[in-house]
């Protein structure tokens, strides 16, 4: 079934991590997604700080896929997952499995011929024993991105964040997937959160 967006487009994800939503939204992927599921709203530096039933590689990606990515195209790519990062949790065999996948798939769909130095740089790093692997897949898919762009112009690079985010989509889908049904009240719960003065964000 099709994300419906329509209840959420009052809220924008923003780069960082933050105290609280302002009145506009303004948080990150994975705090929206926090309040959305019900959760006490927390600010969210690195994936220590979610919930345990959010996927821990899954959420990594998308932590660095929301700090990287242009404001331009965050919202567009990135609010889906507010009610799809919750639930995903699994077995450790399925989360090194994602991990796996995610590393994977963003050499052989993002790193093309002409990024092989950038894959040398950061390729080799991405397994990490904690699963943390966004940071240098996402920075792979963000220096792809801006070379697009160079080379072929504005909007250029919608075809690399979209490869990243088919990425992130298909690596959620490898295990658990409940999410959350209820998009109305996820948009509820994020309204409620929105504070009337601008949010400070925490760079952890």
């Amino acid at each position: 079934m099709p994300f419906d967006f329509q209840p959420l487009t009052n809220f924008r994800l923003a780069r960082g991590s933050h105290k609280q939503p302002n009145k506009g939204g303004n948080i990150c992927v994975n705090e929206a997604a926090v309040i959305a599921a019900g959760f006490e709203y927390r600010a969210v530096r690195d994936v220590s700080c979610l919930p345990d039933c959010f996927s821990r590689p899954v959420s990594d990606y998308a932590i660095y896929l929301n700090d990287v990515m242009l404001h331009k195209v965050r919202n567009r790519f990135l609010m889906p997952f507010v009610i799809r990062l919750p639930g995903t949790s699994d077995s450790p065999w399925i989360e090194a499995k994602r991990a796996e996948f995610i590393v994977i798939e963003t050499a052989r769909r993002i790193i093309a011929a002409e990024y092989d130095e950038i894959w040398l740089l950061a390729g080799r790093q991405c397994l990490s024993r904690d699963l943390r692997i966004g940071s240098h897949c996402a920075a792979a898919a963000k220096a792809a991105a801006r070379s697009f762009r160079n080379k072929l112009g504005p909007d250029a690079d919608r075809k690399i964040w979209q490869m990243a985010i088919n990425i992130l989509e298909e690596a959620i889908l490898l295990g658990r997937h409940d999410g959350i049904g209820d998009v109305m009240a996820a948009a509820e719960r994020l309204e409620r959160a929105k504070a009337p003065l601008v949010s400070a964000v925490v760079w952890g």
